[in-house]
């Protein structure tokens, strides 16, 4: 097409026709200023779906993160909920004047049980950070991101060290005490404990911390599975 063009602006100055020859050049200079638009324009393109494909990549690997950590999460719950209900099970005995039996001495091993420690996934969050948060498309998603790793786990790991410091601090002189722990943590003088309100009162006292723990962990569970699921909409469109 230039080598065209240059054949007709060659000819026309040859002939002496200034005015046509003008216009042939200007011409010729907007269709190069055409190509390389149309060559920026592709090569946005390019690089336009090559950033949504490194995005679509994280947002997928993000998914797989969270869903992780909301595992862990419910094997927490799992765990909470079975110490909660082994001291109700043994409270419940003692204030009714129960016998000792096979099922009652495995609650008494679950109250002892080391509460799962939480250990978020945060590989590809991290690998998020060093690329540019910018390479997210959406702007809730990326406030949600951010605010979730940068603030909510942060407060969550610190009530999850409340809650087990909290915890071992009341559990050490409890097995230390009453409980014989070669012996699954079998109670050292069963009846006895039916009248002893300390450690009646101590039982509630870590239902009451466990309960709590398991309502943050509920909340931060809502959390976590708003986030995928928008992730999986915006993932979607």
């Amino acid at each position: 097409m230039i080598g065209f063009f240059r054949k007709i602006r060659k000819k026309l100055a040859d002939d002496n026709k200034p005015l046509k020859y003008m216009r042939y050049a200007i011409g010729e200079i907007l269709l190069v200023v055409i190509g390389i638009l149309i060559a920026l324009s592709i090569n946005n393109w390019n690089e336009h779906r090559k950033e949504k494909l490194i995005e679509d990549k994280l947002l997928s690997e993000l998914i797989i993160d969270l869903k992780g950590d909301l595992e862990q999460m419910n094997q927490a719950k799992t765990t909470g909920n079975r110490i909660i209900k082994a001291y109700e099970s043994i409270v419940y005995s003692l204030e009714n004047d129960l016998q000792m039996s096979d099922s009652l001495a495995q609650h008494f091993n679950y109250i002892t049980t080391i509460f799962i420690w939480f250990n978020p996934n945060q590989s590809t969050y991290e690998n998020l950070k060093s690329i540019g948060f910018t390479i997210l498309s959406n702007d809730n998603i990326r406030k949600e991101i951010q605010n979730l790793y940068g603030v909510e786990y942060r407060s969550f790991e610190k009530r999850q060290e409340l809650f087990n410091s909290e915890y071992l601090q009341t559990l050490d002189p409890l097995q230390s005490e009453y409980l014989i722990i070669s012996k699954g943590n079998f109670p050292r003088d069963y009846n006895a404990l039916k009248d002893n309100f300390l450690f009646i009162n101590t039982l509630n006292n870590m239902k009451a911390l466990h309960s709590w723990n398991l309502h943050s962990i509920s909340d931060f569970n809502k959390t976590i599975s708003k986030l995928i699921a928008d992730i999986e909409t915006e993932r979607i469109k």
